[in-house]
């Protein structure tokens, strides 16, 4: 058990009910607090210790004690108190602590990561039992003072908006605030609610917060909105959370989407390994746009982050690709987006395997499934209204159109590098024959649109020409794409040379030039392997002409070259 819940409150005041000694210095605080970090259970130490912070930091009136990094150490420490049984001076203590929390954001942004480090600390030292009613209790103590402030801002019709700004800092720099406590919630939401209706834009600048991560999925869209603005407008990429609580957002969320689905869903929670989690989550989700929150959260995570939520999350990637097979229109278009990051954080050998034994769905299938789907189809349709079928080709109109048809494409490079190559390239061909014989051609689809789609499959090509040597070619020695390339080679040289419609888009005849002169260099890299190796055998011939009996050339296989045309050498 914590060793505080034996230090009696008479210990820290003496029978007058003040503190008994005079207030220290920060050097003589932080040499107390040294000594007892290295006396653990002695009782004197941690007495000597507490009676310094508590006239150092409440008599004292100290200012910011948790962006001072001096004191920031001995602030924490003084965290132990609210394992013990309150008095006069522990609640003079808690109300000091609370003023300081309404006073300086950087203040809110040391605290919280102050408590992940105590927490850590602890784990050390006490067993989970004793740990978690510790951080329960905190976290009560926090929700009831977040809300008090929010309150109190309320009832001002001055409020400054630094006040608000601190308060609404305090409230989201912890998810658990709001997962856990729907009083919180509850109170940032009307805040939010008011304030953005009378039209404040709320913007918190550069914290990228996590409990935004819980607000995206907020049954009211005015708040969705707001959670979905921040987290993209943050200037501060990744977000700075703790991964268990960003686990558990994950964990509301996706186990609502399986258990409401309308159709049986492989379940990416498991019940018995997050039952505590789930009985503790007290924010209602909505289904309403959760893939978009999925999306916007997931994007604003780094690699390492999503790789371990993914990692953490072992059926993510099957239960994503599930839904992509029944839903449709713009859920289905923000499900393609989660599942680009999903696949794209995911192990490389687990993610097809397992979504092709479990969901019964190989990387071709997906593609002709995802590529076929009328929802995707349509961005790249002509609408009523649309005059793009009359834009020239200019390529500053295909690149502020490219961002459009951005959200359809951008799944494709994580896909491809998610593949095992070279046996799954028939899913890469698949691709390639959708953007360049099914997308281009067809007369709904506009000639930006159809530019940008053969942009894509061009970039495709090149992306597969600069893959590492043995996922770029078969057992047998041809390249993935070698049969493809051959038999449709005329689309690229007729951009190039200037036969095509597209031609007149200078991004994509440069494009398509790269392209070839790329395969060139391919097939010159080729030959000189081939004749070097022909070249080493004649060579061993000729030193040992015994060799020439054993040698048979019709066994030789052709020399591997993308392009059998002569016209293009």
């Amino acid at each position: 058990m914590l060793y505080l819940l034996l230090v009696s409150t008479c210990r820290v005041a003496n029978a007058s009910g003040s503190i008994s000694v005079g207030i220290p210095s920060l050097p003589e605080l932080n040499r107390l607090l040294k000594r007892k970090r290295g006396s653990v259970g002695d009782g004197n130490s941690d007495l000597e210790f507490f009676q310094a912070g508590l006239l150092y930091f409440v008599e004292n009136k100290a200012k910011c004690w948790w962006c001072n990094t001096d004191s920031c150490d001995a602030a924490m420490e003084m965290l132990h108190l609210f394992s013990i049984a309150e008095s006069e001076h522990v609640i003079r203590y808690k109300t000091a602590l609370a003023e300081q929390l309404t006073e300086c954001e950087d203040c809110i942004v040391s605290y919280y990561a102050s408590k992940a480090e105590l927490r850590k600390l602890y784990a050390k030292q006490y067993k989970p039992n004793v740990i978690e009613p510790f951080f329960s209790g905190l976290g009560d103590w926090d929700a009831k003072r977040i809300v008090r402030n929010l309150a109190n801002i309320e009832t001002k019709t001055n409020a400054s908006w630094t006040s608000v700004r601190i308060a609404l800092i305090d409230a989201l720099s912890d998810s658990a605030n709001i997962l856990f406590h729907s009083s919180v919630a509850a109170a940032v939401t009307k805040y939010a609610q008011s304030s953005l209706r009378s039209g404040s834009t709320l913007d918190l600048g550069s914290h990228l917060l996590p409990g935004f991560m819980a607000l995206c999925f907020s049954k009211d869209r005015i708040i969705r909105t707001w959670a979905w603005r921040s987290l993209k407008l943050a200037t501060n990429r990744n977000m700075p959370a703790s991964f268990g609580m960003v686990e558990i957002v994950f964990v509301g969320i996706l186990n609502h989407l399986a258990t409401n689905a309308k159709f049986r869903t492989i379940c990416p929670v498991s019940s018995s390994g997050y039952g505590e989690h789930l009985g503790r989550i007290s924010f209602s989700f909505s289904a309403d746009e959760a893939w978009h929150g999925m999306r916007v959260a997931l994007s604003r995570l780094d690699n390492d982050f999503k790789a371990r939520l993914v990692d953490r999350f072992d059926k993510l990637s099957e239960f994503v690709c599930q839904s992509l097979m029944r839903i449709e229109g713009t859920e289905f278009i923000e499900a393609l987006r989660v599942f680009g990051l999903v696949i794209g954080a995911a192990e490389k050998s687990f993610v097809w395997p397992q979504i092709s034994r479990n969901v019964g769905c190989t990387p071709e299938d997906f593609v002709t499934r995802i590529m076929g789907c009328p929802s995707f189809r349509r961005r790249f349709e002509i609408a009523a209204d649309d005059t793009s079928s009359k834009d020239q080709l200019d390529d500053t109109v295909i690149a502020a159109r490219d961002r459009q048809l951005r959200p359809v494409l951008e799944w494709i490079t994580p896909f491809i590098e998610s593949l095992h190559l070279p046996k799954d390239s028939v899913a890469i061909v698949a691709i390639l024959n959708e953007l360049l014989f099914k997308i281009r051609p067809d007369e709904r689809v506009s000639q930006v649109n159809a530019a940008i789609a053969t942009h894509t499959a061009m970039a495709i090509i090149t992306h597969c020409l600069k893959l590492p040597t043995a996922d770029r070619y078969m057992p047998d020695g041809k390249h993935l794409l070698g049969e493809f390339l051959l038999a449709n080679y005329h689309v690229i040289s007729g951009i190039a040379q200037g036969r095509d419609a597209l031609s007149q888009s200078e991004m994509l005849i440069s494009g398509a030039e790269n392209l070839t002169e790329l395969m060139l260099c391919e097939d010159l890299a080729n030959m000189f392997k081939s004749f070097s190796e022909f070249s080493e055998t004649a060579q061993r011939i000729q030193d040992n002409p015994d060799l020439f009996a054993e040698f048979d050339a019709k066994d030789r296989e052709p020399i591997p070259i993308l392009l059998h045309l002569p016209s293009v050498w």
